[in-house]
């Protein structure tokens, strides 16, 4: 992704994801709004998410990096890289 990364765009990365619903997003906004806060960094917004237990750091990092394919193997959704060699990561 080109640019700075803003919170808006991390959050439509989040959805594009698939990781996080649309519903959960919607909710997380409406709370920022009720308490009259604004996005702040797509780092913050991360953290926040984290907290929520709705993304891994893992996750949250690729999302910071503008990628948001990836977190999918069939049904699995994968939460953390567990190594990586010369052939393949895992």
């Amino acid at each position: 992704m080109a640019g700075k990364l803003t919170a808006e765009a991390f959050l439509n990365l989040v959805k594009q994801s698939g990781l996080v619903s649309v519903d959960q997003l919607k909710k997380l906004l409406s709370e920022y709004q009720e308490k009259g806060v604004k996005l702040g960094e797509p780092a913050e917004v991360a953290d926040e998410l984290i907290s929520r237990s709705l993304l891994t750091r893992w996750q949250a990092n690729k999302l910071l990096q503008g990628k948001h394919k990836g977190f999918f193997l069939g049904k699995y959704r994968l939460l953390d890289l567990v190594g990586k060699g010369g052939m393949s990561s895992v």
